[in-house]
């Protein structure tokens, strides 16, 4: 089609004009097949990777230095005084204490440390109750414990020689007491006492006991108290026996004769006549005190066949005295016999 065509649409490509046929360039001789094999065994290199260069590198070492210092100063110096407080013997002190507070919290708030188990051993006449009490034992800490002291307290009570007291870990304690074991009741001025092997009398600490009445028959005077002497107070005055203690020829007496007599309940004790009790054959027989009791014996019962065989009725035989034993025939008036 021809540029000048007046057929040719407004706005159509106008064709252009043939190219020429361009002639391949002169190539290079080719190498030959023992080159080309060479060069193809040779690994490409890596391209070079161009990477920008950062603030931080691009500043001296030193400058780096002072930065970091000063952005992470303070955490080094904590870390650094941390490391050393670890590698330190105040740190593994610091343990143990901690330790130590611990383990006293813990004995301390724990019941188990606490006394529950209280065992008495050697009480017979003397309550349990009031031995626990004395020693002041009960509900205490194991570490607040003083043997001493409440084998001390134990012992003050009357009737106890001696006390021991042994703590057993965690909470055991065992009281072992030596008891001045009462042997005889004794009454005077309508007060109970126990009497001791010793003669001690002691106040009654337990009503259960099963012993010898011996009343003691004391003058009239004697169970007066000295109202002079006595400082001037609302209460009453305490009552004193008339005896401080009990001779050992009076104890010995009774029980022997409760042994011979197994009847005999309780007895009466004059300070001038001696021990003397009710014969259940209906008479009052005097002994007196003294070791040649069964002597006594032996001749009061003489004296008891005597009069039954006669038939006799006696108010009173008295052995007391061993070389003038005398009875007393009821309704006789004077002398005895």
């Amino acid at each position: 089609m021809d540029i000048f065509d007046p057929t040719r649409k407004r706005g159509t490509l106008r064709p252009s004009k043939p190219k020429r046929k361009q002639k391949l360039k002169k190539q290079p001789k080719r190498a030959t097949e023992r080159r080309r094999r060479l060069f193809q065994s040779k690994a490409a290199p890596a391209p070079a990777v161009i990477r920008p260069r950062t603030t931080a590198e691009s500043m001296p070492p030193t400058a780096r230095w002072r930065r970091f210092r000063r952005d992470f100063g303070v955490l080094v110096r904590s870390a650094t005084n941390v490391q050393a407080f670890i590698a330190s013997a105040r740190f593994y002190s610091f343990l143990l204490l901690v330790g130590c507070l611990y383990a006293l919290y813990i004995v301390g708030t724990n019941q188990r440390f606490y006394l529950n188990n209280v065992s008495i051993e050697g009480v017979t006449a003397l309550a349990a109750t009031d031995i626990l009490d004395a020693s002041g034992l009960r509900g205490k800490h194991i570490f607040a414990i003083e043997p001493m002291d409440a084998a001390a307290a134990i012992g003050a009570l009357p009737g106890v020689i001696s006390a021991e007291v042994s703590v057993n870990w965690p909470h055991d304690v065992q009281i072992v007491v030596d008891e001045d074991t009462p042997v005889l009741l004794w009454n005077e001025g309508g007060r109970d006492y126990w009497v001791t092997e010793s003669g001690t009398l002691v106040p009654i600490f337990n009503q259960t006991v099963d012993l010898l009445r011996v009343n003691a028959v004391v003058p009239l005077t004697a169970q007066e108290p000295n109202l002079t002497a006595l400082p001037e107070i609302n209460t009453a005055p305490v009552p004193v026996t008339y005896l401080d203690f009990v001779p050992q020829e009076v104890i010995a007496g009774a029980l022997e004769l409760q042994e011979l007599y197994p009847y005999i309940t309780q007895m009466e004790y004059a300070p001038s006549g001696g021990l003397r009790f009710n014969d259940e054959r209906g008479w009052l027989a005097k002994y007196g005190t003294g070791e040649d009791l069964l002597h006594k014996h032996t001749i009061y019962e003489e004296i008891v066949n005597h009069v039954q065989r006669e038939g006799i009725a006696v108010e009173y035989i008295n052995v007391s005295i061993v070389e003038s034993p005398v009875y007393k025939p009821i309704g006789l008036v004077g002398s005895e016999q």
